[in-house]
């Protein structure tokens, strides 16, 4: 019982860490869109903050 506890949480861990991944992977996603879609230096720092 206790090795599959170790593993569960092992997976949790790991399952949050591919979230956070995900969620960065995306907001870069958004910032290389504008800046390859506009000029406007305003829209692309509007963005990112």
């Amino acid at each position: 019982m206790a090795d599959e506890n170790g593993r569960l949480n092992k997976l949790e861990e790991e399952n949050e860490r591919l979230k956070n991944s995900v969620e960065e992977l995306s907001i870069i996603n958004d910032i290389s869109t504008a800046i390859n879609s506009t000029l406007s230096p305003e829209k692309i720092i509007e963005l990112i903050v």
